[in-house]
């Protein structure tokens, strides 16, 4: 009797292990890689700007991606893309009827998270 039991016990675990891994396996291979950016918008004294235009954009062969984004109230927006990019980032915003602008670029690889600042200054030709 002491047999059976320690062979049903055993066996239950068996079974608790194998549909762990199943789990996991299955969990794992339904995951579509992507790659995540982060962009925080920042003025020249290191403040976070809220309602800023964010255009992120590139022209991979033959194609065009144009992404275009509103900062949060701390200045940040986020995206994912199912694809590796190398993105040119525009910002700007109107402030006190003056022009601020800002560019960067950043790259994006799958399972990543990028992230990059972007200075606001005021445009030059106004």
């Amino acid at each position: 009797l002491l047999l059976q039991i320690n062979k049903d016990i055993m066996f239950n675990k068996i079974k608790a292990l194998n549909l762990i891994l199943f789990l996991a396996f299955s969990s794992y291979q339904c995951k579509k890689d992507v790659a995540k950016g982060v962009i925080k918008v920042i003025d020249l004294n290191n403040k976070a700007v809220p309602g800023a235009a964010v255009k992120v954009y590139s022209k991979p062969a033959n194609s065009t991606v144009e992404m275009n984004y509103t900062t949060n109230a701390t200045g940040e927006v986020s995206f994912e893309v199912e694809q590796e990019y190398v993105l040119s980032i525009s910002a700007q915003k109107t402030i006190d009827d003056s022009l601020y602008v800002g560019d960067g670029v950043m790259q994006l690889l799958y399972g990543t998270t990028a992230t990059k600042k972007i200075i606001l200054k005021k445009a030059v030709d106004q």
